[in-house]
């Protein structure tokens, strides 16, 4: 990989990161604090939510080619990019929370809340980095 290829990786993977914290954090305050949707859990849950949320964006991340050029990729080919990948970590959250039979899944605020609202916090977080790298 080149370096430049190497940088937009990272710093994809640093937005990614970021648009997932960000639209967890809204979700959970909107859904839960505000409008008392999302159902009380223990500390325990929630520690095993968010680990296995992290090991799914690990595995939906994995799963693209970053070889292609932030900044040569035009708007619609980008949201395509964003809703393909929103779609594989809600799969790969979907499949651990059935494997380990997560308490957490039987709340379906927070988890549509943070796929719908990650895909509007990606698009935009990738459009600021697109916007810097040129």
């Amino acid at each position: 990989m080149r370096n430049r290829q190497q940088l937009q990786y990272m710093l994809a993977f640093a937005v990614d990161l970021a648009a997932l914290v960000g639209s967890t954090i809204l979700v959970k305050l909107v859904f839960g604090t505000v409008l008392h949707l999302i159902p009380v859990y223990t500390t325990a849950d929630y520690v095993q939510f968010f680990s296995m949320l992290a090991v799914a964006f690990l595995i939906a991340f994995s799963f693209f080619k970053q070889d292609s050029d932030f900044v040569r990729m035009d708007a619609k080919s980008e949201i395509l990019r964003v809703v393909q990948y929103n779609i594989i970590l809600a799969a790969a959250l979907a499949f651990l929370m059935l494997v380990t039979k997560a308490s957490v899944s039987d709340s379906r605020y927070l988890y549509l809340g943070i796929f719908f609202v990650n895909i509007f916090f990606t698009a935009a977080a990738r459009a600021l980095l697109r916007g810097y790298l040129r």
